[in-house]
């Protein structure tokens, strides 16, 4: 009766394991998603010398679905991927003057002072 009890737990266990490794592997497959989308998003803002009309009719885009735009104050906007574990999910900082951006920066939710690993450098659009 032990016996059996051990290698039912151990099937349960095995499992759960699965599971969480499954889980694990979609979610960073979907973070990496994301942050290609941000990092599309960026360039394309940055080579088009954009300004807040042209961030809405991108972020309209079905390509673009799943990004968050928010006015953080009147010369900075931010575009945020979804929330991530430890919040690792990137953030795109646009500053803007006179309803033209004119920086771009990606930071992580949690640090908005350090370019988060593969994240495109920062842009300077000021002419």
């Amino acid at each position: 009766m032990k016996r059996a009890l051990k290698w039912k737990l151990l099937f349960v266990a095995m499992i759960l394991v699965t599971l969480v490794v499954a889980l694990q592997y979609r979610n960073s497959e979907t973070n990496r998603q994301y942050r290609a989308k941000i990092s599309t998003l960026s360039a394309e803002l940055a080579a088009n010398q954009s300004d807040m009309g042209d961030l809405r009719r991108l972020l309209a885009q079905p390509r673009f679905q799943g990004l968050t735009l928010r006015q953080g104050s009147p010369t900075e906007w931010e575009v945020e991927t979804p929330a991530e574990f430890g919040a690792t999910n990137w953030v795109l900082y646009i500053e803007v003057s006179n309803s033209k951006i004119v920086a771009l920066r990606i930071r992580t939710m949690d640090s908005s002072k350090r370019r988060p690993e593969g994240a495109p450098p920062d842009k300077s659009l000021r002419n």
